[in-house]
């Protein structure tokens, strides 16, 4: 089951979720007041120059970018749900510091991590990650 709700998108059922038209209209009213909390988030980062500072104002500022790209945001957790407006892909990125052991496989603090994906057709979430993961320069 998928279920929309003020703290974000839980995936558990991909395919019954595009189907409620209730749901779609849940994830439109979440988009927009999710968008606004970003936005705000971007303001209140401005202007401060750490570094966690500096990366964080990036990563939500090409969060934002994937808005007018084909996405819905949605909030999930410490991560957000991308998902494609012709409803085919969903998957859950967050920007996390890599875990201690292979931190030395990564040339910034920080990464981009993959939550999880789901596609309506095989294949499909493999092109959007793909493209997705190439845009970033967070």
């Amino acid at each position: 089951m998928v279920e929309v709700t003020k703290a974000g998108i839980t995936l558990h059922g991909f395919n019954e979720f595009l189907t409620n038209k209730e749901s779609l209209n849940s994830l439109q009213d979440l988009q927009k007041t999710f968008k606004i909390e970003i936005d705000q988030q971007i303001l209140k980062l401005q202007g401060d120059t750490n570094p966690l500072s500096v990366k964080g104002r990036q990563y939500l500022r090409w969060i934002r970018k994937q808005s007018e790209k084909g996405y819905y945001l949605l909030p999930h957790d410490n991560a957000v749900g991308l998902l494609k407006k012709n409803l085919k892909v969903f998957f859950i990125i967050g920007l996390h510091r890599p875990n201690e052991l292979i931190e030395n496989l990564f040339e910034n603090e920080f990464c981009l991590e993959l939550h999880n994906i789901a596609s309506l057709k095989k294949g499909e979430g493999y092109k959007v990650m793909k493209k997705i993961f190439n845009s970033v320069n967070v």
